[in-house]
């Protein structure tokens, strides 16, 4: 559905989500070993609005919001290859640049602040657990940690609150569990 020119964008939020829900072990045994690469490049297009096959027409800030936590969601607690690593980071640099508006204000902040609530979840995982999806390297948490302090500094009142909360959380927080539960 995310590949048609004509789809309506209430739609497209549908499939994102969708692609986010699908529980690992059916989707690996239907769509072969390489479904997991194929989602998130998928998802990574929709969060940063490449290649939308409708142009223009299909840019839609809450669909993009929705793919930066689909990609949370499928990547928290999962085993990730090296390239899956770098789509997911690759995705989470670019949705903190979204600095896109339109007639209702800086709608981009909205993919920005769930883009934050991945890279704290996925930061939290390395520390609480042994690091499932391991992240390559310790730059790549550098630049995960980069990536929301320079939220912190935002313009915007809520980004900064909202940045704050989460890397008191991630210094603070004793171990316990991980994931996604501020961002719904």
């Amino acid at each position: 559905g995310l590949r048609k020119p004509n789809e309506t964008i209430a739609a497209r939020r549908g499939y994102v989500l969708c692609l986010g829900a699908l529980p690992r072990t059916s989707a690996a045994r239907c769509a072969g070993p390489a479904w997991r690469l194929q989602v998130l490049e998928a998802l990574t297009k929709e969060a940063l609005n490449q290649d939308l096959p409708g142009g223009k027409e299909q840019e839609d800030p809450t669909t993009r919001q929705y793919a930066v936590l689909a990609l949370g969601c499928l990547c928290i607690g999962a085993s990730l290859s090296s390239d899956e690593v770098a789509v997911l980071l690759r995705a989470l640099q670019g949705t903190m640049k979204d600095y896109a508006t339109d007639r209702r204000g800086d709608v981009g902040s909205w993919v920005r602040e769930i883009a934050m609530e991945v890279s704290v979840a996925l930061l939290e995982q390395q520390r609480v657990t042994d690091g499932a999806p391991e992240l390559p390297d310790t730059s790549t948490s550098t630049q995960l940690m980069a990536l929301v302090l320079q939220q912190a500094v935002e313009k915007i009142d809520r980004l900064r609150e909202r940045a704050f909360g989460l890397l008191r959380r991630l210094c603070t927080a004793p171990d316990g569990a991980v994931g996604l539960r501020d961002a719904y």
